[in-house]
């Protein structure tokens, strides 16, 4: 069947920073450990991480190169905006959606 979408999920290959860019790595610490422990929990967080972080990518003119089990790989065409993305990602993850099973676990306790 024919896919239909409303808005543009990625940019095109052809908008790929090149030359001089800055890349960011971005990783879920516990990843491993809490899929082992809570699988179906984990890739509900995984959702949200990616949905979260994925959306502020577009808004800093970011590439998204890879994003797989936990990890987002961004490039982008100013160091100020990689690291305003980062920056904003770590506030984001304040403010997230997360599922309150996942908060009750003992490895999010404060």
């Amino acid at each position: 069947p024919k896919l239909n979408t409303y808005r543009q999920v990625s940019l095109p290959t052809l908008d790929a920073p090149v030359g001089q860019v800055s890349v960011v790595f971005m990783t879920v610490v516990g990843a491993s450990s809490l899929m082992a422990e809570a699988p179906d929990l984990m890739l509900e967080a995984l959702r949200v991480f990616h949905a979260a972080v994925v959306a502020e990518l577009y808004h800093r003119r970011g590439y998204l190169a890879e994003a797989a089990d936990g990890m987002v790989l961004a490039v982008f065409s100013q160091p100020g905006d990689a690291l305003g993305w980062a920056v904003a990602c770590q506030g984001l993850m304040l403010t997230c959606p997360w599922p309150p099973e996942l908060l009750a676990l003992e490895m999010f306790e404060e």
